[in-house]
């Protein structure tokens, strides 16, 4: 997974985890990314600096920052449940408009895409509340 710093029309500054960087154009390209402030769909990339891991990050910081991570990604995304995989290729095939979505899909369905060439992205899951 690599960071982009993005920034819509409007100049407002956000950012986005993809696989790569090809993955991230191509979401931008169909419109697949948006703003969380505005909405807007107009977005691109910003001019990146390499990330330093920080070895004094607790894990308290590492587990907010995965619950806003996550919190952000529910936020600007539709639940389609089951029909994730279904979902991701009828948009690729251009039978549905591409929009950001998230659901469940096998390991065999997420293999399939993969193997396909069809991007996508796993959220992991929730960190344990205790």
């Amino acid at each position: 997974m690599i960071r982009f710093d993005l920034t819509c029309e409007s100049g407002h500054a956000s950012e986005g985890w993809f696989r790569n960087g090809d993955d991230c154009d191509r979401q931008l390209d169909s419109g697949m990314v948006s703003c969380p402030e505005c909405g807007s769909t107009a977005v691109s990339k910003g001019i990146m600096a390499p990330a330093v891991a920080r070895a004094t990050r607790s894990k308290a910081d590492t587990r907010a920052a995965m619950e806003a991570y996550r919190r952000h990604v529910m936020s600007i995304t539709e639940d389609v449940g089951d029909r994730f995989a279904r979902e991701v290729r009828d948009m690729e095939d251009g039978f549905s408009e591409p929009r950001p979505i998230r659901g469940t899909a096998t390991s065999d369905e997420l293999r399939s895409l993969h193997e396909d060439g069809i991007g996508f992205s796993v959220l992991p899951p929730a960190p344990p509340t205790h």
